[in-house]
């Protein structure tokens, strides 16, 4: 900027010093003139040297004030862009302004998720703790409850010589089914993937009627869409039945084991056998010999509370397996727990009934095939719950029995009793009956 004012300067000077040269020139020429006429050499000169440098003058003149003028549209453009400049700079403070409040606010932000981090660290940390002392505590009232358990099945041991009512059997046992049904329908398949093999298994075991035994109208039906429940519940009365009921030294004699740490399985049959035996010769003797071989063998069972735990325990792990094809696997601890608690239950009061002089039986769908059909006003069955039969109801009496989904249990006391010899139903048989159109 100061060097174009200082070739302006310099052009305004030299502009002067040509005119006042000029102007000499041509009062040196009016005074020649004056005092010569007859010289002509100015004139000569003038046209030579004079003129054109003149001209030139002019055209230098011409040229400086041309690029004055650029210099000058140059400066003002220079200004336009120093302003605009200046615009964008101020634009870019104010927004270098507003992103340091954005990144004070975001600080700010920051530092507050932070507390809240550690405040939530500091709850969940109280929490696991809590947590932990919650199963601390649980462990003491799950110790609490087996120390309770193991005292019941004391007195209960030591109860095998007192009579029991035949209704405090009947709620007992009640109970006991009643979980049994809430266990399988907790954990059954919700779809069975071989409907095939599952009933060849029902019928083996004595659970399910062949097809060629009834009209299919009057056949349980494997297409309905819920049935697992159903199947396992009767899968598992029956395998409760068939362990505990069908040899009263089977549960006993779990404790008795042969070299090696294992059960010996010849040692239930082979006392059965003898009870058999003795059956033959005389019926109260018999009875009276496996009421006191089963409390010589229950003696270590009354203080031994978790060995006859581990005993159940390892009878579920078998029916689980055994059974896989009906059951939800794996099986929940929780759930597991709760079947331990179930075969338990229903160990103590059997073993507590064996050791007295009652003989007990169950009966499944084998007694109940072919000559019994259903009747609503039967002592020895009633219908599932599943069919809603209303009570007084005879809708579907004289069905045949595809399905026994509970054993019937009865008993008949010693001589001791009222009436020795006349058998009493603990438990009714809970039959399937189908509830379709009988077939023309």
């Amino acid at each position: 900027m100061e060097d174009v004012r200082r070739t302006h300067a310099q052009d305004k000077i030299a502009n002067r010093a040509g005119n006042n040269e000029t102007s000499l020139i041509i009062h040196q020429r009016g005074s020649d003139e004056h005092e010569s006429t007859e010289s002509s050499w100015f004139w000569r000169w003038w046209h030579s040297v004079g003129k054109p440098k003149q001209e030139k003058l002019e055209s230098d003149k011409k040229v400086l004030e041309s690029a004055l003028r650029v210099s000058e549209n140059t400066i003002g453009s220079y200004v336009v862009k120093l302003r605009e400049a200046n615009t964008a700079h101020q634009k870019t403070q104010n927004e270098k302004k507003l992103a340091d409040h954005e990144v004070k606010r975001l600080r700010t932000e920051l530092e507050g998720a932070k507390e809240q981090k550690k405040a939530s660290d500091e709850w969940l940390s109280e929490e696991r703790a809590f947590t932990k002392q919650l199963q601390a505590e649980k462990q003491q009232l799950e110790a609490v409850i087996r120390k309770a358990q193991s005292t019941k099945v004391e007195e209960l041991s030591g109860m095998v010589s007192t009579d029991l009512p035949d209704d405090k059997i009947r709620e007992q046992l009640q109970e006991i089914f009643k979980d049994s049904q809430a266990w399988a329908r907790e954990n059954c398949v919700r779809n069975l993937k071989n409907k095939s093999e599952v009933k060849d298994r029902l019928i083996d075991i004595g659970v399910l009627a062949t097809e060629e035994s009834m009209d299919p109208s009057d056949y349980f039906n494997f297409d309905a869409d819920i049935i697992g429940d159903i199947l396992l519940e009767a899968v598992l009365n029956h395998w409760l039945c068939d362990t505990v009921l069908m040899n009263p030294y089977t549960v006993a004699c779990l404790g008795v084991h042969a070299d090696g740490g294992s059960p010996n399985p010849d040692i239930p049959t082979t006392l059965q056998k003898i009870t058999d035996y003795l059956q033959t010769r005389n019926r109260g003797a018999a009875t009276i010999w496996r009421s006191d071989t089963l409390k010589v063998l229950m003696v270590d069972e009354k203080t031994d509370v978790k060995n006859r735990h581990a005993i159940c325990r390892g009878l579920v792990s078998s029916f689980v397996e055994s059974w896989s094809i009906l059951i939800r696997t794996p099986v929940d601890v929780e759930e597991e727990e709760i079947l331990v608690d179930i075969v338990t239950k229903f160990v103590d009061l059997t073993s507590k009934l064996w050791s007295l002089k009652i003989d007990i039986r169950f009966q499944s769908r084998e007694y109940l095939s072919g000559r019994v059909r259903f009747s609503a006003r039967s002592p020895e069955m009633q219908a599932a719950q599943i069919l809603a039969l209303e009570d007084g109801s005879r809708r579907l009496d004289g069905r045949p029995i595809s399905l026994v989904i509970r054993p019937k249990i009865d008993a008949s006391r010693g001589g001791g009793s009222k009436n020795p010899g006349q058998r009493i139903i603990w438990a009714k048989s809970v039959v399937w009956v189908s509830n379709q159109p009988a077939a023309k």
